[in-house]
């Protein structure tokens, strides 16, 4: 079974060289990137975009998705933001061979028409490129859980549009596995898995921003049931390719960057693989 990381686990300071080299001496198969980040860390670095499809290659490290449009639920489609986004997106999905953009419902007071619309017109034009939409949703957004990310699917109905269903998120929002068994598993495109240890004494003085991005651990390090939540998967029928998103605050140390590469076994041992 292919089994990802999502860069973000080994945070933004580190070069993605020295990420795809980490991963390609693991049991993991490949890596999620940030165009942003890419977009950033090129500007201050002298290197290329080739030097990275070349490290891809050689060391025969896949990119399973490239993360991800802020603006698609808040801006117009012609917005200069949202374009920018959309066409770096693209444009490293072509590179690098990526079947997945992915895109999150950030924002407030939303226009359901604007985003709905903005999601049909960049379905289109994915479609033509062969890439395949898989959005997120947030439990601090009017898009709160897997159930009404899916009505707002099933209103759009496109093929290549489908759910980024991160374990955090459904935890940490509306854990019903009732409720999750209900979705159409070929509209489950994309797995993030990360785990959370729980203590409620801090978090009870933070946000869910703010524990989303520090405090997330490697899966089987925390305390979410993930053994029954990917136990309901597989008897739904859920194929989606799986992808460590270990964000966290320490991700520069190298206790965490060992956590996240030692977690292949118990990852299996999660999804019952």
């Amino acid at each position: 079974m292919k089994i990802y990381i999502n860069e973000g686990s080994f945070g933004f300071g580190m070069s993605p060289l020295e990420k795809i080299n980490l991963i390609s001496d693991s049991p993991f198969s490949g890596i999620g990137l940030w165009f942003e980040k890419i977009d950033l860390w090129l500007d201050q670095e002298s290197t290329d975009l080739q030097d990275i499809k070349s490290a891809l290659q050689t060391k025969k490290v896949d990119v399973i998705e490239i993360n991800f449009l802020k603006f698609l639920f808040t801006h117009e489609y012609e917005s200069p933001k949202l374009q920018h986004e959309i066409s770096q997106g693209i444009y490293y999905a072509k590179l690098f061979g990526a079947p997945f953009l992915t895109a999150a419902t950030f924002g407030e007071n939303l226009n359901p028409s604007l985003y709905r619309d903005n999601i049909r017109k960049l379905s289109e034009k994915l479609e033509q490129e062969d890439i395949s939409l898989a959005i997120e949703f947030l439990p601090w957004t009017e898009i709160p859980s897997i159930t009404e990310l899916q009505e707002l699917l099933a209103a759009i109905d496109r093929d290549n549009v489908g759910i980024l269903l991160d374990t955090y998120h459904f935890f940490m929002g509306d854990p019903d596995l009732e409720a999750l068994k209900k979705i159409p598993p070929e509209k489950i495109f994309l797995i993030h898995s990360n785990d959370l240890i729980n203590n409620p004494e801090l978090f009870s003085k933070l946000s869910l921003i703010e524990i989303t991005r520090g405090y997330r651990v490697a899966p089987g390090l925390g305390d979410f049931p993930l053994i029954p939540f990917f136990k309901t998967l597989r008897e739904m029928g859920v194929k989606a390719p799986v992808s460590l998103e270990v964000l966290n605050k320490d991700s520069t140390s190298q206790c965490h960057i060992d956590s996240v590469l030692n977690a292949y076994t118990s990852t299996l041992q999660q999804i019952g693989a």
